[in-house]
């Protein structure tokens, strides 16, 4: 929902436009509802395998551990109990799959390079700036495809920055690993050193043709801020006018898990614990050491000018930016040196732009680095010190967040930066994890619950090994997450610097892409929100005369008027699973929770394979906080239909089907409570003129009106609404019809509440012109009505015609279909059909 106006970034600010926010533990690390699990309270660890937790163990670790009072003492680990029994794990990300890299580039990438570009791609989106192709002139003067870029005038003005504590390092493990467990024969792999190389900088800008300048930054788990720092200063001394800040660090892998936990172990500043509730304690009295974790950030860094010339509201402006190094013990933070640094970022933010630290106190949110290492010594003391020393009494108004007890310590990865961003827009911020015992020594705090909170400013600090110490401090200048794109602006920007006369923006691998196309983009954009209908072309009846020798009767569809519902469903009497991948989606979602209505979201994910994993893993989350299974399924992915290509479109069907077979899993056989489908293609349901878009609509509608003969106990709908409804509006019109048991399956909005109805005619453009020369493929079977259409058209036009069939599945074993017997088989059932 859209929060109150904030002032917008003044002329000469430096803005962020774009955010990506990749988390651990989850099959797709980028989905946009991840922070929605943060709020939601969801901790994102899980068991270490046993083989790693022998192989920590066998390091000979001798640990530091430290009693109440501080004091150390030595302690030999050689059992599995006493090493690392909890880590937040990546799963990896699928750059070829999902973002469309080539096979043989991603061979070349290493983990924190793959998780780097996924969050550059996934922010770029974000910030409204797409990729155009690149075509390569050939010897014989034509040219061929050679990728997607920036345009070049924006990629000379793009540089990157790539913060990672462990760039290279899996690689380099698995690479010796593989040697000494008998690879030693194996030949030895030409792109080794760009895979060990911290070249994830170079590779993010060469991927998307960033021509600026180009930095790797390691400051240990400051690293992240550093990177925003330098990228302020770049900016400023006019450099670049855009800087892609991106952050990634995966050390909880088999190959690197091992050492690296072994090393924390070592220091005496990891937990051992089974369990998160007893480790994961962030201003806990109890906290006595942080676990690992892994992670992805990218946020795109420009003047508010740069982003006001593609129509672009920012979501913050960055107020200040420090980065120091208290020059002491490598592994302990110096409080002085680090309330000192606080205090003078505040200065710098007052001197330039007149704020007083008073009134920034009470709507400030502190986003934390505090790591639950040891209380004495621990980060938690230095931090809260330094708001106290730059804040004095009004430390206490500032609210205090945490992330590391959900995710783990994500190392160079910055996610807090993305989360504070996220939580400042949405006026929601998560709570601290399993906070029981607030830490008395740290004094009155206003630590985080959860919930909704009004805040204006973000003061985000980050600590690294090696003394670093970086903070940050952010305005708020956007409303809401989506919809910062204002449509004739980026329209004829785009045309400006992309060179094409039409452009169009189009999502394709989950990049966002510029291409040419029959209108402009700004007509394709206006489409999705608030243009009116397209307008319908002349029609013309179309006389199928003696069809089939007067067998079949021709009949067109139209619209029925229905009595409005008098159903009022009261909120929170059910919990939906909501299934959205837009922001047209994103946006009913978050129009039914602020309606009181329970909501579990269903990120989208790529099926793979057979889907079995899949539906194993929705099975389970279709569950709501309480443990009981959802109600009901909400399908709003045809809502953003215009950001599906093809292949996505056949994705996201298949994953309809997957979330069906894991809602039937979840009631134990054919479901009895409701399965509506929203989709956007006008409000008649095919019936009226449609956009060119709506093929997602046709195929999960139709998916929907299938379920309903499959499930005859269930409430299964699919509900029609015009380009321009309100997302409230939607949300109202699902909520009532999943509580409608009216026994209708297809609605339409248009005019009022209406569904299908058939008439004794066909409206259609002009026939086209059909003779011996053209080609009409046929869907739908060899037989039935199919074969006498196909026969009839073959006989008045003497067309060819190609008739597509379902065929059995081939006997196990069998490579691939007797395509030649299976042809035999079709020319014998339509002969024996007379045709």
């Amino acid at each position: 929902p859209d929060r109150p106006a904030a002032a917008p970034a003044a002329a000469g600010a430096i803005v962020v436009s774009g955010t990506a926010l990749g988390l651990p533990g989850l099959d797709d690390p980028f989905t946009r509802e991840h922070f929605d699990r943060l709020l939601r309270g969801e901790t994102l660890f899980e068991p270490v395998p046993e083989p790693l937790r022998e192989r920590m163990a066998a390091q000979r670790v001798v640990r530091l551990v430290k009693n109440d009072r501080g004091e150390p003492t030595l302690t030999a680990v050689d059992r599995t109990d006493q090493v690392i029994r909890l880590a937040a794990r990546g799963r990896g990300v699928r750059v070829v799959e999902d973002y469309g890299v080539p096979a043989d580039l991603d061979a070349t990438f290493d983990t924190t390079t793959r998780l780097g570009l996924a969050a550059t791609l996934e922010a770029l989106r974000d910030a409204g700036l797409p990729l155009c192709e690149v075509r390569r002139s050939t010897r014989n003067g034509g040219s061929i495809a050679a990728g997607w870029r920036l345009p070049e005038s924006v990629g000379r003005e793009t540089g990157v920055i790539f913060a990672s504590a462990f760039p290279g390092y899996d690689r380099f493990a698995r690479e010796i690993e593989s040697r000494a467990d008998g690879g030693r024969d194996r030949p030895f792999s030409r792109t080794y050193l760009l895979e060990v190389l911290a070249l994830g900088h170079a590779r993010i800008a060469s991927f998307v043709g960033a021509l600026g300048p180009n930095l790797q930054v390691n400051a240990a788990c400051a690293s992240t801020s550093v990177a925003l720092a330098t990228a302020e200063d770049w900016i400023r001394a006019g450099r670049c006018r855009r800087v892609l800040v991106v952050g990634a660090d995966d050390v909880t892998g088999d190959a690197l898990l091992p050492w690296i936990g072994a090393g924390f172990l070592a220091t005496g500043a990891a937990a051992t614990d089974e369990r998160p509730e007893d480790a994961a304690l962030p201003f806990d009295r109890r906290r006595h050491g942080m676990l690992l974790g892994m992670g992805a950030v990218a946020l795109v860094v420009e003047t508010a000018e740069a982003a006001a010339a593609r129509g672009v509201t920012p979501l913050a402006e960055i107020l200040a930016s420090r980065c120091a190094n208290s020059a002491g013990h490598p592994l302990r933070l110096d409080p002085d040196h680090v309330a000192e640094t606080v205090e003078a970022l505040v200065a710098d933010a007052e001197r330039r732009h007149g704020l007083s630290r008073k009134a920034l106190a009470g709507r400030c949110l502190f986003m934390s680095h505090e790591t639950y290492t040891p209380a004495r010594g621990g980060s938690a003391s230095a931090e809260i010190a330094a708001l106290r020393r730059t804040f004095g009494d009004d430390a206490g108004r500032i609210l205090v967040a945490n992330t590391k007890g959900f995710t783990g310590h994500p190392m160079g990865a910055g996610l807090e930066d993305a989360v504070a961003l996220a939580a400042l827009v949405r006026g929601e911020v998560p709570p601290i994890p399993n906070l029981r015992e607030p830490d008395p020594e740290l004094g009155d705090l206003r630590l985080s619950r959860g919930g909704r909170h009004e805040l204006d400013y973000v003061l985000r600090l980050a600590a690294g090994f090696g003394s670093q110490v970086a903070c940050t401090l952010y305005r708020r200048v956007a409303r809401r997450l989506d919809g910062r794109i204002e449509d004739a602006t980026h329209a004829a920007w785009l045309s400006r610097v992309a060179g094409l006369e039409r452009p169009e923006l189009r999502v394709v691998h989950r990049t966002l892409r510029a291409v040419e196309t029959g209108r402009p983009a700004a007509a394709a954009r206006a489409a999705e929100t608030n243009a009116p209908a397209p307008r319908s072309r002349p029609e013309t009846t179309l006389d199928l005369g003696p069809l089939g020798d007067g067998r079949f009767r021709a009949w067109g569809v139209t619209t029925e008027p229905l009595p409005p519902l008098d159903t009022n469903p009261a909120a929170g009497d059910r919990t939906f699973a909501v299934a959205c991948r837009g922001p047209a989606g994103r946006a009913v979602l978050d129009a039914l929770r602020a309606a009181g209505h329970r909501v579990v979201p269903v990120p989208f994910r790529r099926p793979d394979g057979e889907g079995a994993d899949l539906e194993r893993d929705l099975a389970a989350s279709l569950h709501a906080p309480g443990g009981h299974p959802c109600d009901g399924v909400l399908d709003l992915l045809a809502l953003d239909g215009a950001l599906a290509e093809p292949d996505e479109a056949h994705a996201l069907a298949r994953f309809a089907f997957h979330l069906a077979r894991a809602f039937e899993r979840s009631a134990g056989g054919a479901p009895r409570g409701c399965w509506v489908a929203a989709t956007a293609a006008g409000g008649t349901c095919g019936a009226g003129p449609v956009a060119p878009d709506a093929v997602l609509a046709g195929t999960l509608g139709g998916f929907a009106k299938a379920l309903a003969r499959e499930w005859p106990a269930a409430v299964v709908k699919v509900v029609d609404f015009a380009r321009d409804a309100s997302p409230e509006t939607i949300a109202d019109r699902l909520a009532a019809e999943a509580a409608a048991r009216d026994g209708l399956v297809e609605l339409g909005t248009a005019g009022g509440r209406c569904t299908t109805a058939l008439r004794p005619s066909v409206t259609c453009a002009s026939p086209p012109a059909l003779d011996a020369d053209s080609v009409v493929v046929l869907t739908g079977g060899a037989g039935g009505i199919t074969a006498a259409i196909g026969a009839e058209l073959a006989r008045r036009t003497r067309c060819r015609i190609a008739v597509l069939d379902l065929v059995a599945r081939p006997p196990a074993g069998a490579e691939q279909l007797d395509l030649d017997a299976e042809r035999a088989a079709i020319r014998q059932r339509l002969a024996a059909a007379g045709e």
